[in-house]
């Protein structure tokens, strides 16, 4: 995945080819982790302030990645979960870990993160102690 762009808020990162694809991916899978339904105010918030923390977007970035994340989101939480559950294992952990740092790393998910863990765990269909 992407790493930050602020030194105190660092998601592990790996080369990417399409950093802007990354950020889609990881935010969709928030997204999921937030919510099975429409996103709300309060998921829009928290998706907004990851995408300019850990991936670097301005909000015309955001809103164009955001058009996305709603078609696929759209197709149900069990839709993207097929997304990803299609994705080979080791780059299922490395979105389950990018996720778990990412709520480490905000305050307002971090008191959340044994239930994102699980969440996680179940939409990419890996084990738990895998993340």
């Amino acid at each position: 995945m992407v790493s930050a762009k602020e030194p105190d808020r660092e998601v592990p990162s790996a080369p990417a080819a399409d950093p802007a694809a990354d950020a889609a991916e990881v935010l969709l899978l928030l997204r999921l982790v937030l919510s099975d339904g429409a996103p709300d105010k309060n998921t829009m918030t928290v998706l907004r302030r990851v995408a300019r923390r850990a991936f670097g977007l301005n909000e015309a970035d955001f809103l164009e990645i955001y058009v996305s994340l709603r078609a696929l989101g759209e197709a149900g939480a069990a839709g993207a979960a097929a997304h990803f559950q299609e994705k080979p294992r080791p780059e299922k952990v490395a979105l389950g870990r990018t996720i778990m740092a990412i709520c480490r790393h905000d305050e307002a998910l971090k008191p959340h993160i044994e239930r994102a863990r699980s969440r996680v765990a179940v939409l990419l269909d890996i084990e738990e102690d895998g993340i």
